[in-house]
């Protein structure tokens, strides 16, 4: 089922264009209400439902319902532990009362001893023992990425670590209403960069393994993860002018590269995993998304001619803006919103702050994201003018 989910999802506009978007909702509706029956719980496909829905197909009451699913599978969380000594503390866990939860501390150890435990259930049983206890807390879940990401931090480069608090966080995203996303697009947005740049290239490791994880599996969404670190971290390379930035910046090259340009041979037989990839990676290339991602060519421009850039990262930058503008899903997406593309270079080509040197590196990326061979200022001014 999640395989098929995630093929509608992936060609959701061809469905569009087909015509037959009603009778996938009333089909996926009807399997839906078959899993519920026999106790079978597959959170993407009332998500998918919704989606395709958007308010348009169901009737009322059926939709109020798979809403209250989706709410109420969110409290409930997860699936019982096989171990009778714990049969006893999930019951409790799955129905808290509110009397039993307090705010959720800063630290929490128990995070961090998670790589020692011997247990096989070990991530599942913290995962519902801190939800049983600060499940209330409005900030629990942004505590909890917050510790887990300095747990990360701390491993050594081994994968049987990587992969518990990897799952461990599918365990978090579990009994969250809305996800785990919208709390680690908030932890980027606030504390998220200051970490980000001072952690070295072991913990970059970790994290990038965790962050792939987690958008495998649908918990955290690319663009999240581009607009949250890898946009900003390209952006914090140009601007502090120090040579100190290869580390990060070497791993936002290699996380976008993986996110958004990755192919078959990047993940060996893992065919259903690059299946998601590519799902997830459709929404870059649309708006609002796209925006971000075209007012970021010009920052890779800066890095490929910035002289505090390490010289190997240098033509990384050259390399990862000419795939993504050959590939045809931004092609398709920036001559659907041309006025993207005019505003990301109005913003550059501002000559009171730009090198005269920059210029015309600025009109060689605009012409390769037009396909367009004329270079210059009355190049560019022909073609923004198309856009009016």
């Amino acid at each position: 089922m999640a395989i098929v989910v995630e093929m509608l999802r992936r060609y959701l506009p061809i469905w569009a264009g087909m015509g037959v978007l009603r009778g996938i909702t009333s089909a996926l509706y009807t399997a839906n209400q078959s899993c519920k029956s026999r106790g079978i719980h597959c959170r993407a496909l009332p998500g998918l439902l919704l989606e395709i829905d958007s308010g348009r197909y169901l009737d009322v009451s059926a939709r109020k319902n798979v809403e209250m699913e989706i709410t109420s599978y969110a409290q409930v969380g997860g699936r019982f532990s096989l171990l009778f000594d714990w049969f006893t503390c999930h019951i409790k866990a799955l129905r808290p009362s509110g009397g039993e939860t307090g705010p959720c501390p800063t630290k929490i150890p128990e995070i961090l001893m998670l790589s020692n435990d011997p247990r096989r259930d070990a991530a599942y049983i913290l995962a519902n023992s801190l939800w049983f206890h600060y499940h209330r807390s409005p900030d629990w879940a942004w505590s909890i990425w917050d510790n887990t990401f300095a747990a990360l931090r701390v491993q050594d480069n081994a994968e049987a670590p990587r992969e518990r608090y990897a799952g461990f966080l599918l365990h978090i995203d579990q009994h969250l209403p809305d996800g785990l996303d919208q709390h680690v697009a908030r932890w980027f947005q606030e504390t998220g960069k200051a970490e980000l740049i001072s952690i070295d290239s072991v913990a970059w490791t970790n994290l990038t393994h965790t962050l792939l994880h987690l958008v495998v599996h649908g918990v955290l969404a690319t663009t999240t993860i581009l607009k949250g670190l890898v946009y900003p971290l390209w952006s914090h390379a140009l601007v502090t002018g120090t040579a100190d930035c290869e580390v990060y910046l070497r791993a936002a090259h290699d996380i976008f590269e993986r996110l958004v340009l990755s192919g078959e041979e990047d993940w060996g037989n893992d065919i259903v995993d690059l299946q998601r990839v590519r799902v997830r990676r459709q929404d870059v290339f649309c708006a609002p998304h796209l925006s971000l991602l075209v007012g970021s060519i010009p920052t890779l421009v800066f890095l490929e001619h910035a002289p505090h850039v390490p010289p190997e990262l240098r033509p990384r930058a050259v390399a990862l803006r000419d795939a993504v503008c050959g590939s045809v899903e931004f092609r398709q997406g920036i001559y659907r919103d041309l006025n993207a593309v005019r505003d990301a270079f109005d913003k550059s080509l501002q000559y009171d702050a730009l090198d005269e040197s920059l210029v015309e590196p600025l009109m060689d990326a605009l012409r390769l994201i037009l396909n367009v061979t004329r270079t210059g200022m009355m190049a560019y001014f022909n073609i923004m003018r198309l856009t009016d």
